[in-house]
């Protein structure tokens, strides 16, 4: 008998002002069969009521063929429950599991669709520390405004950079990833981050990216396809 795999749906918005809601999550089964018998299992009727007439036969008589049929209908029954008892534990296993992957993969989708949350933030800056790694001079600045308390990180959504996603994953009956898909429309003024940079910045004498409104230097970091950060320091 075969079980179940799931579709999960994720559709989420990085608008701007920090207002968006939680992501809708959706999940569907995708099964070729759901095993909702074995959860309402209950033992072969038939077998069972055989059994118990082969037992109660045997008990009226003192015929050893009786009693052997008797013995050999506990043997079947006995079987037929064991088996099904195995099947019902690996099935509530292979549950299990699925739940809790469902349960990651949610989890993962309310980090990665707030720009304020910690995930987020963890994955901005092992990008800055990967760049400052290599001898990035501005990454190094980055770093070091930071410590300061000089540095300004904005969600670019404020400045016209808004999304709106969907994603979709598939997960096998064991809760494993399978495929996924993601699209994303941009709803705001602008359809790339990169674009309201250039919009945001000008580019100085030395070759260095500049805020048109502070005159502080400026950079920015995008992370996933729906969120982009602005950075700005002296």
């Amino acid at each position: 008998m075969d079980v179940s795999g799931v579709r999960l749906s994720f559709s989420f918005t990085n608008f701007a002002g920090n207002n968006d809601p939680a992501p809708v999550m959706t999940q569907d089964e995708v099964a070729i069969g759901l095993l909702q018998d074995i959860v309402r299992f209950t033992p072969d009727n038939e077998l069972r009521n055989a059994s118990q007439g082969a037992k109660t036969a045997a008990e009226n008589s003192n015929d050893p063929a009786k009693k052997a049929i008797s013995k050999i209908f506990e043997v079947l029954v006995g079987l037929e429950l064991d088996a099904m008892n195995n099947v019902i534990q690996l099935y509530l296993s292979q549950q299990a599991r699925k739940a809790k992957a469902i349960q990651k993969f949610f989890d993962i989708s309310k980090d990665w669709t707030d720009p304020n949350s910690e995930v987020v933030f963890r994955e901005v800056m092992s990008a800055i520390n990967a760049s400052a790694k290599t001898g990035d001079p501005i990454a190094i600045e980055i770093k070091k405004a930071m410590q300061d308390g000089t540095l300004q990180m904005e969600d670019m959504a404020d400045y016209g950079f808004e999304t709106k996603s969907d994603y979709i994953v598939y997960l096998n009956p064991d809760g494993e990833y399978v495929v996924g898909m993601s699209s994303i429309t941009h709803v705001g003024e602008y359809a790339s981050a990169d674009s309201l940079f250039a919009d945001l910045t000008y580019v100085n004498d030395e070759g260095r990216s500049i805020d048109k409104r502070t005159g502080h230097n400026a950079y920015y970091v995008q992370v996933a396809k729906n969120l982009a950060f602005y950075f700005t320091w002296p």
